[in-house]
């Protein structure tokens, strides 16, 4: 398919991708010890990754479930925790499996979600290849 990845193992820390051999990927650790990827390709500079570590001590997944709401559009969206790092969430009429990434961030399919807590209100910004930060509200 169009987004088909297959690494290929071209030295101790070195990979390529099969279907691209020009895209390469080096794994390494910096001082503190975390976990980095360099990305080489020769149709854009290199850059570097971090991995991030999160704590998920006292993190309760049950918090995020609930209705949103969209006031714009008028789109509703479900979210329920499945357990671990996993949910089920419906925006609109698609159901989709989400990841938590981190407490405040998730993977939806192609989108991504912000969780976001203030004074007043509660909620998610949804972003994607042609969105950014559309608000959904807890209800």
């Amino acid at each position: 398919g169009r987004s088909d990845v297959l690494l290929e193992r071209t030295g101790p820390n070195l990979w390529q991708q099969a279907y691209d051999p020009a895209f390469k990927q080096e794994f390494t650790k910096d001082r503190q010890g975390n976990t980095l990827v360099t990305v080489y390709h020769s149709s854009h500079a290199p850059y570097s990754l971090r991995k991030i570590e999160t704590d998920w001590t006292n993190f309760n997944g049950n918090t995020l479930n609930g209705e949103y709401f969209n006031p714009e559009t008028g789109v509703k969206a479900l979210i329920e925790h499945q357990g671990d790092q996993t949910f089920s969430i419906k925006i609109g009429e698609r159901n989709r499996n989400g990841e938590l990434l981190t407490p405040q961030r998730m993977v939806v399919g192609g989108y991504r979600l912000q969780f976001f807590k203030e004074e007043d209100q509660t909620g998610f910004y949804l972003s994607g290849d042609r969105i950014q930060k559309i608000i959904f509200q807890k209800k």
